[in-house]
């Protein structure tokens, strides 16, 4: 099947095998999740080909291989915050394809693939989430967007990617168009991110011993994610067992304010603020942890992709009941699932784990299992190419 994938920014081979970045030409969890997904649809024998953009000294760089092609476009005039690559409907018409895939919530080249490809081929949008732009201007641009190009791209879908229900169902785009949405996760490198991992080296760097009891979070500290409810219960539980201490990995603008509210409820010295970590490291935190907690307040965390990589590794999870992350773990096999903003509930949980070892030692196996058989790339790349191959079925029919 020759397969197009279309997004606003693809990894270059510096910015991965080699932790590199790019300024002006950031690669996040979107850019990841297509990589990936083009890498094992080429294990599938698909002919993947990439339509992206291109970075600024983009011929000093090397382009990630694994038989994937690629076509970089130059960036173009800018919209708000995106680029408008106007080569990309000269490019779907230039290559011949089966089917197109798009991915947002990056705005403009899915609407202009989406604009160039009419009713030609099938059309499959990946829906990653909701478009949030902050300040007063910036969300008078994103509902703009929604209100136009918006809907113009999603009205042109024969099938939307969504990664949850609860998501889908709740999100100000997609509620009306669920007769689209196909159910397909996101997925995790289980090969990566996997237990075993000797996590020597993060724990002297933090001045953890191998007896401390560690409580992780990894992610963006920003106020969504409800880490202001993790040191309040935090705190009720480090009182009562020695040796826990909480492990913050990731930066953003609740820094100051969380190290101060670490500070006023006495467990500034029980707290490791760790900053930023790159990708190479983040499987050797997971090992280094006794439990990972994701205390999202928000209906902004879609999934929790991070929950994915403490599952891959073995550690038992305590995420909270938003209608996404949720999803994950429909058994509570793996995690513990407790209501948002409910610290004393999340104190409760945190104290099991960190108390009860055979319970985390059989939550932390059950997380690896479900992860191999439900979110490993190979499942849900087969996933996504048997909707492929449905998709084009009845566009078939739909010509006839």
């Amino acid at each position: 099947m020759r397969v197009c994938q279309v997004l606003s920014r693809f990894p270059y081979r510096e910015q991965t095998e080699f932790g590199g970045t790019l300024s002006g030409y950031a690669v996040g969890g979107v850019e990841r999740h297509a990589w990936h997904l083009a890498t094992e649809l080429v294990a599938l024998g698909d002919d993947v080909t990439v339509i992206t953009t291109a970075a600024r000294d983009d011929s000093r760089l090397s382009e990630m291989g694994a038989g994937i092609s690629v076509i970089r476009l130059p960036s173009g005039p800018r919209l708000y915050s995106a680029s408008l690559p106007l080569g990309v409907a000269g490019a779907l018409k230039k290559e011949k394809f089966d089917i197109i895939h798009a991915h947002t919530p990056v705005p403009a080249i899915a609407d202009l693939a989406a604009i160039g490809n009419g009713r030609r081929l099938p059309f499959l949008l990946t829906y990653h989430n909701d478009i949030h732009r902050g300040g007063l201007v910036g969300r008078i641009a994103a509902d703009l967007y929604r209100r136009t190009l918006g809907r113009v791209l999603l009205s042109r879908c024969d099938a939307i990617i969504a990664t949850t229900v609860g998501y889908a169902a709740r999100s100000s785009q997609l509620r009306g168009y669920m007769d689209r949405v196909r159910v397909i996760p996101n997925a995790v490198d289980c090969a990566v991110f996997r237990p075993g991992i000797d996590a020597e080296v993060v724990r002297r760097k933090h001045g953890l011993s191998r007896d401390d009891r560690v409580v992780l979070f990894v992610g963006a500290l920003e106020a969504y994610k409800g880490i202001d409810y993790l040191l309040r219960a935090f705190a009720l539980v480090a009182g009562q067992v020695p040796g826990a201490r909480l492990l913050l990995v990731g930066a953003g603008s609740q820094n100051e304010k969380l190290a101060g509210l670490a500070a006023e409820l006495g467990i500034a010295r029980r707290t490791i603020f760790a900053g930023y970590a790159a990708d190479d490291e983040l499987p050797l935190y997971y090992n280094s942890a006794t439990m990972f907690v994701l205390p999202s307040v928000s209906c902004l965390e879609g999934f929790g992709i991070v929950q994915l990589e403490a599952m891959a590794c073995g550690v038992p999870v305590i995420t909270t009941s938003l209608p996404g992350p949720a999803e994950v773990d429909r058994h509570g096999v793996a995690t513990i699932q407790v209501p948002p903003r409910d610290g004393a509930a999340l104190s409760v949980a945190m104290k099991r784990l960190l108390t009860q070892r055979e319970t985390a030692s059989a939550m932390g196996a059950a997380g690896r299992q479900l992860a191999l058989s439900r979110y490993s790339w190979p499942a849900v790349a087969a996933e996504v190419h048997c909707l492929y191959e449905t998709l084009l079925k009845e566009h078939a029919r739909r010509r006839r």
